[in-house]
């Protein structure tokens, strides 16, 4: 269901850039649900929870967007931004 992804990422990009991370957030729960093969999508999760001060989830998220994509700069970056330790679990809801 990849195509129902996209248009959920659009609009938490959108919402990501008005400073809305909740909102994001939402969108961006429910579009990995859809696609969980997408790196940018657990990425821009990682980012929205990031800024919710959520950084287990956002640690997750990032972790499984390296996982999918390993040389991921925004993944590595935002994982060891937010105190993200390889090879350690992290809960992603």
């Amino acid at each position: 269901m990849p195509q129902q992804a996209e248009p959920l990422l659009g609009r938490a990009l959108s919402n990501l850039a008005l400073g809305k991370a909740k909102e994001a957030a939402a969108d961006l729960d429910e579009a990995v649900l859809a696609d969980p093969q997408n790196p940018q999508i657990w990425t821009t999760r990682g980012l929205a929870y990031e800024r919710l001060g959520d950084k287990t989830k956002a640690a997750g998220s990032y972790a499984r967007a390296i996982n999918l994509r390993p040389k991921d700069e925004a993944a590595q970056t935002g994982f060891a931004r937010v105190g993200g330790k390889p090879g350690q679990s992290y809960d992603t809801f």
